[in-house]
């Protein structure tokens, strides 16, 4: 017995999807399929669930990612209200 699922997504995401899709040779439904059989195979969700910037951070940010790991010309403040105070705001 079929069921029938319906879901709302945005228009490009489906497009996105079906291009990937095609040039694996499967159908959306099918791949869709494949997800849920994974979700009953692993009684969850068959992938890590991560928080990932939706950008790649420009060279100006990478180099301030870069300093704050390196802890290079960092300003330690016992609170906000100093922090805004050194900054004249």
């Amino acid at each position: 017995m079929n069921s029938l699922i319906q879901a709302r997504v945005d228009s490009k995401v489906k497009e996105d999807a079906e291009n990937i899709m095609n040039q694996l040779g499967i159908s959306l439904n099918e791949a869709i399929r494949m997800f849920l059989m994974q979700v009953i195979i692993h009684k969850g969700i068959p992938f890590k669930p991560t928080l990932k910037p939706e950008y790649e951070p420009n060279e100006m940010l990478q180099q301030v990612i870069a300093d704050i790991e390196n802890k290079k010309d960092l300003t330690r403040y016992k609170n906000t209200d100093e922090m805004w105070q050194d900054l004249g705001l």
